[in-house]
């Protein structure tokens, strides 16, 4: 059985009902001669009674979806109260093979208790709850079909053999939730095959389909997987109509997307990253960071994106949730500093940044290689008191140091980082200089560095066939100090610019989530 809280405002309802001086009722509840069944003289039920079931359904068809009662069913009301019942009512509901029963006390209406169940023609769903006068569900369960499951991430390990199970995937961020995985056709079964016990690229992934814990499985559940995505961007989009949660801030850790993350109310908080390009939305979401208040999510959920488990909620419009339908996820806590486990790390004092790189990359740092000057050979401004053409490389350099630019080459990208000071490379060369004969294809992304959003842009650069010599790309963004930093593939004539899609540039992006300033 999953336990959620539920909480109605009832009372809040009934006010606005009783005011509103129409002859329907409002927020969900139909009019005496609709929905409600039968004519205004065949009504038995309290107005409050129809208040407590409508504002359910409205909960269930958010919390449910497609497997809630729909909106516009034609639900039919009898009293079920047995002829020699002395201080209680009970009724029921049905429509297109839902029942819901309803019994309640006699006291005064600020004393009542009615406890509601919603059963499925198909048995899919199963809900059961007591609403109080106030508007709270002191007692509530839901035995529902399958779960969807929406790029939930996670890591496929083998079990041991002789178990009735070969795989089994573990839920991250890990809380002791593992559950037996399965594809829905045998080429996704042959790729959860492949990736078993997976490093690397491979190691986590995030799954979509759905989870029945009805008893099949590891630990009674099995997840039926419709599609997975591992070490790529993607284009793809899921709506996210009225999803709750709550907004944390992130782990310092490198690679962990962000500054903060949403986690999902209900029995398994999964965890996303969360944004909004509307700059007043994003303000708003901000100051619910930390605060455990439950809100009410609008937009869109990109997969494939560097930000939290390689997912990002595109926020639209949000609104706050004053009875949340599920647990609050705790907050989470970190210690205060955390370095990946190998990385190396790159401190650049002089210009107050520092960031992280795999052993197996290389680091270089560069200083001045130039300075502008005259027809006479004499640097543009002239020269410093004391200074002669001679010595002004030296000046140079005592002044900016040798690290104005640095390049992390791995093995199939590169990133290079070009400090203010360095402004339109009028000291070092730091980045591509040129693209040749090419087909070029703007584009833009989505890329994270210090905690922030930055949109960078993106040059396609296709001149011939696939290998990364004949097709390749260069991103630019520009920090908001001026700093100014490029990546993209290397050209390897050895691989394909899939294969740097696939793990190149998701790499390149993890080293630049560990972008810190240290100013």
């Amino acid at each position: 059985m999953k336990v959620y809280r539920i909480a109605i405002s009832l009372l809040a309802l009934i006010l606005v009902l009783l005011t509103s001086g129409c002859g329907t009722l409002e927020l969900g509840v139909e009019s005496a001669q609709g929905k409600s069944g039968g004519s205004v003289e065949d009504v038995s039920a309290p107005l409050e009674l129809l208040v407590a079931r409508d504002t359910v359904l409205a909960y269930l068809r958010r919390a449910y979806a497609d497997q809630a009662p729909g909106p516009d069913l034609d639900w039919q009301e009898r009293e079920t109260t047995p002829a020699e019942m002395v201080g209680s009512r009970s009724f029921e509901f049905s429509a297109a093979g839902w029942l819901m029963q309803v019994a309640f006390p006699i006291v005064a209406p600020e004393d009542t208790i009615y406890t509601i169940s919603l059963t499925a023609p198909d048995g899919v769903l199963s809900w059961q709850g007591e609403v109080d006068a106030v508007g709270r569900i002191t007692s509530s369960t839901a035995d529902q079909g399958p779960l969807p499951v929406v790029a939930w991430l996670g890591h496929i390990a083998s079990l041991p053999a002789g178990t009735a199970e070969e795989d089994v995937f573990i839920l991250e961020p890990q809380a002791g939730e593992e559950f037996g995985i399965r594809g829905a056709d045998s080429s996704l079964e042959a790729e959860i095959t492949s990736l078993r016990d997976a490093e690397g690229q491979g190691e986590f992934i995030n799954v979509w389909g759905s989870l029945d814990c009805s008893g099949e499985g590891f630990s009674g559940c099995m997840l039926t997987v419709t599609r997975l995505l591992y070490g790529a961007s993607s284009e793809s989009v899921d709506e996210v109509d009225g999803w709750e949660g709550v907004i944390y801030s992130g782990s310092p850790v490198p690679g962990s997307g962000g500054d903060d993350y949403f986690a999902l109310l209900g029995p398994y908080p999964v965890q996303y990253g969360i944004w909004s390009r509307d700059e007043v939305v994003l303000a708003g979401l901000e100051t619910q960071r930390d605060t455990g208040s439950v809100i009410r999510v609008y937009g869109q959920m990109m997969s494939g994106v560097p930000d939290w488990n390689n997912t990002q909620i595109q926020v639209d419009r949000f609104e706050a949730v004053e009875n949340p339908s599920g647990e609050i996820p705790a907050a989470p806590t970190y210690p205060e500093t955390i370095i990946r486990d190998g990385w190396l790390v790159y401190n650049n004092e002089r210009y107050g940044y520092q960031i992280q790189y795999p052993p197996q990359a290389t680091l270089e740092e560069s200083g001045i290689q130039r300075f502008a000057s005259d027809e006479n050979g004499m640097p543009v401004g002239g020269l410093p008191e004391g200074v002669t053409l001679d010595t002004y490389f030296q000046y140079l350099e005592d002044t900016y140091g040798t690290n104005l630019c640095i390049q992390i080459t791995t093995t199939l990208g590169y990133i290079t980082i070009s400090v203010p000071e360095n402004e339109g490379f009028r000291y070092a060369n730091c980045g591509r200089t040129g693209v040749g004969v090419a087909t070029i294809t703007d584009f833009k992304l989505d890329v994270l560095v210090d905690g922030k959003h930055y949109t960078a842009r993106g040059m396609d650069i296709q001149s011939g066939g696939e290998s990364l010599a004949e097709h390749n790309e260069d991103v630019v963004l520009t920090l908001d100090d001026g700093t100014r930093i490029e990546f993209g593939p290397r050209p390897v004539a050895e691989a394909t610019f899939e294969d740097y899609l696939m793990k190149g540039r998701p790499l390149l992006l993890s080293i630049l989530e560990t972008y810190t300033s240290t100013r």
